[in-house]
Order: C-alpha cells, then sequence, then structure tokens
C-alpha cells in the first residue's frame, strides 16, 4: 500500500477521481480546484528540474557517493526487483533496478577481492526469489561468486535481519552496502540497526544541479519515474524513523 501512496499518478488518479465527483455533486470551485492539482502535481514531478531535487533530498548525505575509511570484510547486495518470464533468459531475472546494483557489486568485488552476499526474497506471483537471479546474474553475466545467499526476506529492514544472522557465524560485522543512492540512507540505518558497521557503496548517484534550462521544465516520463522512486524513499524513511520496521513493504524487497 505504501508503494501506491508514493505513486505519483496512483494520487493524481485520486485527486482528479474525487474532484470529479465534487464537480458531479455541484461544488464548482472546489472540483476545479481538485482538477487543476491534480494536473499541476503531475505535470511537476515530471519535469527534470523537480524530479532532481527530489532525487538529491532522498539520497541526502549518501549522493557523494564517497566510500568511508574502514576495513570491510564482506559486500552485501540489496535487491531491487524481479522481470517474471523473461521470454529472452527462459524465465526469472532481475529487473534494471537490481541489475544496477549488481553490476557495481561485481566492479566493487574485481576491486576488493572481497566475498558477496545477496539477499532477497520471493515477490508475489513469482516463480523464483530475488537472490537466486541475483545469484545467477551475477555468476553468469559477470562471472562473480557468490558466497552467500539470503532468500526470504520482503523488505529492507528484513534483508538487514536475515543478512546479519546469515553473516555473523563467519565473524563478519563490516560491510559494503551495495543499493541505489535513494535507498541508502533507509538501508543504512535498517543494517545499522542490526549491529553491522556499514560503508555505503551507493549507486546511480545524483547529478550536480545545473542551471536551470528551458528543457528542465518540460514533463518526461523517465523524470515521473524517478520522482516516485525519490517519493518511496522519502515515505519509507519516515515511516523506518516512526518504528515500523517489520512488514512495512512487503513484496518490494530491497526498496
Amino acid at each position: 500500500m505504501r508503494g501506491l501512496i508514493a505513486d505519483p499518478v496512483f494520487l493524481s488518479v485520486v485527486i482528479l477521481a474525487a474532484g470529479l465527483a465534487v464537480l458531479a455533486g455541484g461544488g464548482r470551485r472546489t472540483g476545479r480546484a481538485l482538477l487543476v492539482m491534480a494536473a499541476l502535481g503531475v505535470y511537476t514531478l515530471a519535469t527534470p528540474w523537480v524530479a532532481g531535487y527530489m532525487v538529491r533530498a532522498a539520497a541526502g548525505g549518501h549522493a557523494d557517493g564517497a566510500i568511508e575509511a574502514a576495513e570491510p570484510q564482506a559486500i552485501v547486495v540489496l535487491s531491487a526487483g524481479l522481470r517474471r518470464q523473461a521470454q529472452e533468459y527462459g524465465g526469472d531475472t532481475v529487473d534494471a533496478l537490481t541489475l544496477e546494483r549488481l553490476r557495481y557489486a561485481a566492479r566493487l568485488h574485481r576491486r576488493t577481492g572481497l566475498p558477496l552476499a545477496v539477499t532477497g526474497g520471493r515477490p508475489d506471483y513469482a516463480d523464483s526469489t530475488l537472490a537466486e537471479v541475483m545469484r545467477h546474474s551475477l555468476e553468469e553475466d559477470f562471472g562473480v561468486p557468490v558466497r552467500w545467499f539470503e532468500d526470504r526476506a520482503g523488505n529492507t529492514a528484513e534483508n538487514a535481519l536475515n543478512t546479519a544472522m546469515l553473516l555473523r557465524p563467519s565473524g563478519i560485522d563490516t560491510i559494503f552496502l551495495v543499493t541505489h543512492a535513494m535507498h541508502m540512507p533507509r538501508s543504512r540505518a535498517a543494517f545499522e540497526r542490526v549491529g553491522f558497521v556499514v560503508v555505503p557503496a551507493a549507486t546511480v548517484l545524483p547529478s550536480e544541479r545545473a542551471g536551470l534550462s528551458p528543457e528542465d521544465l518540460l514533463p518526461q516520463t523517465r523524470s515521473l519515474a524517478a520522482s516516485a522512486y525519490a517519493l518511496h524513499e522519502m515515505i519509507g524513511g519516515i515511516w523506518y524513523r516512526l518504528g515500523f520496521w517489520y512488514g512495512s513493504d512487503r513484496g518490494t524487497s530491497g526498496q
């Protein structure tokens, strides 16, 4: 449900429906105001200028991608999503977001030689777990071995808890955490909560804001998607800070 609440299109449809209902009931001024609000909301969130601001805000202090002075013992890669029944791959495979994380994790593994752990449970209606398709992609597509495999987590908090139980027997308490920059603040908090020392290894870092150009005010589909992701993370961060750690984003492991 939180995913829908953070979806600009869903919110706009709700406001639009409310406006139409008010108009039908004779409330012309309020109805028109709601219709204008719905249209302006979608337009604003679809502009590169607003989307860029929201992405930077969601990433917070992790946007610089700096790797802190520490001695990690392992690399933990968080899942995002899964493509069901991809015909060209003969079944379930990773989605674009997860692939971006895996690519950076493989690069980090080659730089450091550290072993990898993947974490992610089974999304609704999927045949495979996220951890399964992540491991397959790392080993088959990138030639990188996966040492630890956690396939029950249904959200970021469970990613952290289950990974801690998996790695503690090996004496691992300091990790590189690989996820998107926007997802890093919430992920880092979750993993630190269960006792890890986290060295952020963020990928897809927000670009620095340049001067405003006319193109920045033209709506784009990818900007709307970026705004939706940023809203998802902002609401998720608030949700976690309020103490709703478990069961809060079931079905969207790692997002």
